[in-house]
This record gives C-alpha cells, structure tokens and sequence, in this order.
C-alpha cells in the first residue's frame, strides 16, 4: 500500500509517495530533519560534501593514485614481488690514513654483504716495494691463494697483457723498478657471484716519478674465500710503510 501526500495536504510545492521501496519526491523540495538508511547505493557524491572523520577502509580496490597524493613516510609494507623497497643499504666508511702504515684492513663487514669498493687516492709507497690486496672470511685472516688474475698495463712504456695463474694476492701497482716513489690512484670493485666466490675489477692510475711516465692498470678476477666475508686489506709489499695516501670503503649490504 502506498500513501500519497501532495501540495493538497498543506505541503505546499511538494509531493511525496511512500511504500515500501521508499520516499520518492514527485514536484518541488522534501526537507527531513533526518534520514536513516544504508549509504551502499550513493554514487557521485562531490567531494565538498564529504566532511566529518573517515573510517577505516580497505584500500584494495583503490587504483591510479597520483603520486603527488602519496605523501609521508613508508615504515613498514610497501613492497613488491621481489620483496620491500629499500632493502638495499649502501654504506659509506670515512677516510683512512694510509701514512707511515703498512697496510688498511677493515673487518667490520656486517652480514648480507653483497658488494664492496675499495678506493685510495695519493698513495705513495717507499722505494722497491708493492702495492697489494687481499680479502678473506670464514675465521681464517685473509687468503694467501687462490687468486685468478687476468691484467693489462697500459703507458709504461713496456705496455702489456698478461693472464697469471692463481696467486698470493692482487696486484694493485708494481714499481720495484722506482727508485723514488710515485703516487697512486685508484679502486677496486668487489661483487659476490655466489656463495663464497667474490669477483673484482681493478683500475689504478700512477704516475711513476724517476720515468715520467702515466701508467694505468686494469686487472680483474675471481676468488672464492673459506666462507662468509669478513676483511679486506690493502697492503705494502714487504712490511714497507706508505709515505702518504688516504682510502675510502663503501658496501652494498642486502637487509
């Protein structure tokens, strides 16, 4: 049964059909002092009328953000198939000394560590004496073997390639044939293949001082070391001190 209330009523511009489907308005204004009901078949609603607190919601079906509208601070969740973003942290170390040491050995490699470098600058080492690396892990210092090299010196005026077996270390630069020292920059780029076989690739710039030449050295390789990494050691051939020279070292670590 319906009820029908028109202008006839004292309503005056209005006209209002009530059944069981609901309040329909047939000709002017309706006022209600209030309206209960379920909001599930509003649709359009402009957003100046919207106001008051927003509950919760599930943002499942939201699509096409702007980026612009994504503001704040992600803490926790913001992911992807291969996993969250930002699991990738980069860590810088300060400035080494190399003057008056033998060697810079780090070994507070944290764990996850997938990358590292290496990089000196105006390094200078005394007379006859070599530049080296070596990394090692798993308990036992650094390793002693094992190193594939596969190297090119270029400007020396004795420009060569050579491929050596395994060895006791990396070649950063060679002078025992100075007489005075020169000065060395460079860096060296370690990237773990797997497991616990690490890959590098080396480039040295130096400027031999009694020849006057430019060289650059590029060498690079392979290792596997007896487990999970934890030093690296940039060193002088035969216990000889560098006479000056600073080194930075900078990892990838996978959190």
């Amino acid at each position: 049964m319906a009820i029908t209330i028109s202008g006839t009523n004292g309503i005056v511009g209005a006209g209002f059909t009530v059944d069981n489907s609901g309040v329909s308005v047939t000709a002017g204004v309706g006022t209600f002092s209030s309206v209960q009901g379920s909001a599930a078949n509003l649709t359009n609603v402009p957003a100046a009328n919207l106001t008051g607190t927003l509950p919760a919601l599930n943002a499942a079906s939201l699509t096409q953000i702007p980026a612009a509208n994504i503001v704040g601070v992600c803490t926790a969740g913001l992911g992807g198939s291969a996993g969250a973003f930002g699991n990738v942290k980069i860590t810088r170390v300060g400035q080494g000394s190399l003057n008056g040491v033998d060697s810079y050995t780090y070994t507070s490699f944290p764990a996850g560590i997938v990358e590292f470098s290496y990089q000196w600058y105006g390094a200078s080492l005394a007379s006859s004496t070599n530049m080296l690396f070596r990394i090692g892990g798993g308990g036992g210092g650094t390793s002693t073997s094992g190193y594939y090299v596969a190297q090119a010196e270029i400007g020396d005026g004795t420009d060569s390639v050579t491929r050596s077996p395994r060895t006791s270390e990396i070649p950063v630069q060679t002078d025992s044939w100075e007489s005075t020292p020169g000065v060395s920059s460079g860096r060296i780029d370690f990237t773990q293949a797997e497991g616990n076989l690490w890959t590098w690739k080396l480039q040295n710039y130096y400027y031999a001082t009694s020849s006057g030449h430019y060289v650059n050295m590029f060498n690079t390789g392979y290792i596997t070391i007896a487990g999970t990494l934890e030093r690296a050691v940039l060193f002088s051939g035969g216990g000889a001190n560098f006479d000056a020279g600073y080194v930075y070292l900078t990892y990838k670590q996978l959190l």
